[in-house]
């Protein structure tokens, strides 16, 4: 990403111009959280400047241009994110994110579709099983470099010794103690005689030791290549919500049922406030 934020003394040359559309977007929410953070000491501004540096006016001078680095780039965008996960300014916090399409339908071959989909199926049986070591038989055995991708994990799995030791380690984990997962939404494309790649989403809940039941909603997809014995895996990646908009989700669950009447009514209740304020303001 070009761009930084820079003080009102610093010198400018050419290159410091170059600013990108994020960061014209993050300039007043930067301006905002520093008068939180200083005039108003606002909890939720703090919690936005524990992604960097202690603020100070000489990093959020509310004289500051944008022209010359007196931060990092890195800084920088921990900041921005942080900010505006905080105060929403994006367009995905406007609600544009939560838009939801009908599918697009794909054309597939029947067979192919019951067979790949026949395969998540079992998948998601294995897993209620709990004898998660027999996910493995629904990997292709041929190919040498199966590619996984488990949310929880810091980095892709890649070859067999890695996905075995995932899926059917020697000794299992003592802390988990059941897992359940649905699939639902399952579409396919094939992209190769052999080949098709499957969408879905993943209701996902576990319960571990001393704790309660846990549910999280996921995108998967998944490379499947067509065997002798059916439909195999070759690749497999989780998708979870940001934390941003999955926290976001929370607190929508949150509100009570009757809010739409509510809202309608509110809105009413608004304009006639509005109504009376302005007929005040006239008739002084």
């Amino acid at each position: 990403m070009v761009g930084w934020i820079s003080g009102p003394d610093s010198d400018s040359r050419p290159h410091d111009r170059k600013v990108s559309t994020m960061q014209r977007s993050v300039e007043p929410v930067v301006r905002h959280a520093y008068y939180l953070v200083t005039k108003c000491s606002h909890p939720a501004a703090r919690f936005c400047m524990a992604a960097g540096r202690p603020v100070n006016k000489k990093v959020l001078n509310l004289e500051f241009s944008i022209m010359q680095p007196i931060c990092s780039r890195h800084f920088l965008w921990q900041f921005s994110v942080m900010v505006l996960a905080v105060f929403g300014v994006t367009v995905a916090w406007a609600g544009g994110h939560k838009v939801v399409f009908p599918p697009v339908e794909i054309p597939v071959d029947a067979d192919v579709q019951a067979g790949v989909t026949a395969t998540l199926l079992e998948t998601a049986k294995r897993w209620n099983s709990q004898d998660y070591g027999t996910l493995l038989e629904l990997w292709d055995s041929q190919d040498a470099f199966p590619t996984y991708l488990a949310e929880e994990q810091a980095q892709w799995f890649v070859g067999k010794d890695r996905l075995r030791g995932y899926l059917d380690p020697p000794r299992p984990n003592p802390v988990v103690e059941a897992i359940r997962e649905e699939f639902s939404g399952i579409q396919v494309k094939q992209i190769a005689p052999d080949l098709a790649i499957a969408i879905w989403y993943m209701h996902f809940e576990m319960k571990t030791i001393a704790s309660n039941p846990i549910g999280e909603d996921v995108r998967v997809s998944a490379v499947l290549r067509n065997t002798d014995d059916g439909w195999k895996y070759i690749h497999w990646a989780e998708s979870p919500k940001t934390a941003m908009v999955y926290i976001e989700g929370l607190f929508e669950k949150d509100v009570e049922p009757g809010w739409d009447e509510f809202y309608e009514e509110a809105q009413k209740n608004r304009k006639e406030v509005a109504r009376r304020k302005r007929e005040a303001l006239r008739a002084q």
